[in-house]
C-alpha cells in the first residue's frame, strides 16, 4: 500500500516537530544551578589561570567553587563543547576536578575511565552518578571526577600537551643565588639556594610558575625565570612528611563530628588507620591498600595509598605484601598510575629505582 503525498508531508513535519521538542527537552536539562555554574566558569579568561576563584553562589546560597584553582580552559568548538580543570586544595594534597557540558546540537565526547582502583564513580551531574559514557549534548552539566593528564591532552593540540605536565628535576638559576618559593596565596613557605636540587612540574601550558616539590616535603611554587630543568637526572624520592600533620587534623575533625552526632569514632577508622599504616604496622598497611573503608574520601583513596607508601618505606611495604597480602587486583595497576602517583608519571619505573623490594613483590614474576 502506497502512503498518499499528503501523509508523507504530515509525517515530515511531525517528525521535525518532535526534532524540535526533542532538542527542547535536552536543553533543558540545564539546571538553574548548572547554568550559574557554567556562566561562572566562561567568565573565567587566561589571567585567571593558576589563581584561586572567588565561586559562585548556587540557588540554596551555597557557593560553589570557592578557592578552586583554574588549570585549564578547554574549549572544543568542533564538538560545541566546553571543558574546564580545577584544582580544590593545594598544590601538595589537592585533587583536579573536571566540568563539562556539550550545547545541544554538538557532539558527544568521552569521559575517561575511572583509574585502577579508584573508588566512587567517572563522573557526577546534579549530585547523582552520571551513567553514560560520553559527555552527552544538551543533558546537563557534567563532573569528571579524575581528569587525568592524559586525557586532558587528548584534548589539547600536541603544541600546547607538549609545553606542561611532565616532571624533571631542576634547580635554582637566579640573580640573587636563590628564589622565594610560595605557597597558593603567595606567601613564602621556603628558600632554595643555588646548587640546591628538586622536582620540578608545570601544571598548564600558560603557566608562568613551576610547581617544586623539595626534599624536606614542603610544596610551592617558583617563577619559571628562575627554574633550571635537568633532565637527565634521574628523580628523587618523594617526601610526604606533611601529609601527617593533616591527616591528623582531619581525624581530629572527624572524631568531633561523630562526637556531635552521637556516635563512637573507632581506632579501626580510615584517618587513624592512615596514620597508624604511616609507622609501617603491617595489618593497617593492608587494610590501607585493600580499601576497606566506608568513610574514606573517595577521590582522594588512591593518592593517600601512594603517600603510606613513602611514609612506611620500603621494607615495610614488601613486608606487608608477604605477610597480611591485601586482596586488591589492582593493587600493581593503582601503583603505577599517573593519577595515583601524581607527580611521579611513570610509577611503574620510579618503584623500581626508590621501592626495588615492593616492586619485586608487586611485578616481578
Amino acid at each position: 500500500m502506497k502512503s498518499s503525498p499528503s501523509f508523507m508531508v504530515l509525517l515530515c513535519l511531525f517528525m521535525l516537530v518532535l526534532g524540535v521538542a526533542s532538542g527542547l527537552r535536552a536543553e533543558d536539562r540545564f539546571s538553574a544551578d548548572d547554568r550559574r555554574i557554567m556562566q561562572y566558569l566562561e567568565s573565567l579568561s587566561a589571567d585567571d589561570l593558576g589563581k584561586k576563584g572567588r565561586g559562585v553562589r548556587l540557588s540554596d546560597n551555597a557557593v560553589a567553587l570557592e578557592g578552586h584553582t583554574l588549570l585549564h580552559r578547554l574549549p572544543v568548538p568542533s564538538h560545541s563543547a566546553h571543558i574546564y580543570v580545577l584544582r580544590e586544595g593545594t598544590v601538595a594534597m589537592g585533587l583536579p576536578v573536571a566540568y563539562a557540558w556539550v550545547e545541544p546540537g554538538g557532539i558527544s565526547f568521552p569521559i575517561p575511565d575511572l583509574p585502577a582502583g579508584e573508588r566512587g564513580e567517572a563522573a557526577y551531574m546534579q549530585k547523582e552518578a552520571y551513567t553514560y559514557a560520553d559527555v552527552v549534548p544538551g543533558i546537563g552539566l557534567v563532573q569528571i571526577s579524575c581528569p587525568t593528564e592524559r586525557w586532558i591532552k587528548s584534548l589539547q593540540s600536541p603544541a600546547d600537551a607538549a609545553k606542561w605536565g611532565l616532571e624533571s628535576m631542576a634547580t635554582i638559576e637566579a640573580p640573587e643565588g636563590s628564589s622565594k618559593v610560595r605557597d597558593e596565596k603567595g606567601e613564602v613557605i621556603a628558600t632554595i639556594k643555588a646548587g640546591e636540587k628538586f622536582l620540578a612540574v608545570k601544571p598548564f601550558p600558560e603557566s608562568t610558575h613551576w610547581e617544586v616539590w623539595l626534599p624536606d616535603g614542603n610544596t610551592g611554587m617558583v617563577h619559571s625565570s628562575h627554574v633550571r630543568l635537568l633532565p637527565e637526572e634521574s628523580l628523587m624520592k618523594m617526601n610526604f612528611t606533611p601529609c601527617i600533620a593533616v591527616w591528623k587534623k582531619t581525624a581530629a575533625q572527624r572524631e568531633a563530628e561523630y562526637r556531635a552526632a552521637g556516635m563512637q569514632p573507632g581506632p579501626g577508622d580510615y584517618y587513624p588507620t592512615l596514620l597508624l599504616a604511616s609507622t609501617g604496622d603491617a595489618a593497617a598497611l593492608s587494610r590501607v591498600f585493600a580499601g576497606q573503608f566506608e568513610d574514606a574520601a573517595a577521590a582522594d583513596y588512591q593518592r593517600s595509598a601512594w603517600r603510606v607508601l613513602h611514609l612506611a618505606g620500603d621494607a615495610r611495604m614488601s613486608e606487608m605484601l608477604k605477610t597480611h597480602p591485601p586482596e586488591n587486583p589492582d593493587l600493581g595497576a593503582m601503583l603505577s598510575e599517573e593519577w595515583t602517583t601524581t607527580p611521579i608519571s611513570d610509577g611503574k619505573k620510579y618503584l623500581e629505582r626508590h621501592f626495588p623490594l615492593t616492586y619485586a613483590a608487586l611485578f616481578a614474576r
